[in-house]
């Protein structure tokens, strides 16, 4: 199958999703694909998880002024990292959720699950489908990486994907 659209975007993420309400704005026809996991890098695995897993260490410093507010016992208080991680999981999860439904949940045959291959100049492969478009942003993201000098930490270093 082969289609032609004004502008193929390449990942699903803040950059795209933000590429996608700029075409949409200039009523112009468009297809999103994205490989892998749904979702911007903000809810999925970057300031909003983060952020929750930051208040975590908060809530759990607080123990320390306990004694001041006249609350006794925070001393005996202490973090299950596992069970922390997967609180933060799950509120990122919701979050995800929010995020694509009102995203890619709104598109129909505009969505395309699978990763573009350049075929030649304006021209994309995506599974069996092949899109010509004349304009390609190409919004595929990063991934994190662990200074050599550091590998030796292992599964003590948290990063992004943790």
């Amino acid at each position: 199958m082969e289609r032609s659209v004004d502008v193929a975007v390449i990942g699903a993420g803040t950059a795209g999703l933000a590429a996608v309400s700029q075409v949409r704005q200039a009523n112009k026809s468009f297809v999103l694909i994205n490989g892998g996991e749904l979702g911007t890098t903000c809810a999925r695995v970057g300031c909003m998880p983060s952020k929750a897993l930051i208040q975590v260490g908060h809530d759990l410093h607080r123990r320390q002024l306990f004694d001041r507010e006249g609350i006794e016992g925070g001393e005996g208080l202490s973090a299950n990292l596992p069970d922390v991680l997967e609180h933060v999981r799950d509120l990122r999860d919701i979050l995800v959720d929010r995020v694509l439904g009102n995203s890619t949940d709104q598109m129909e045959e505009e969505f395309l699950d699978g990763y573009a291959r350049f075929v030649e100049p304006g021209r994309l492969q995506v599974g069996d489908e092949v899109i010509q478009a004349e304009n390609i942003i190409i919004a595929c993201g990063t991934r994190p990486v662990v200074p050599p000098a550091w590998v030796d930490f292992g599964d003590r270093i948290l990063t992004s994907d943790t």
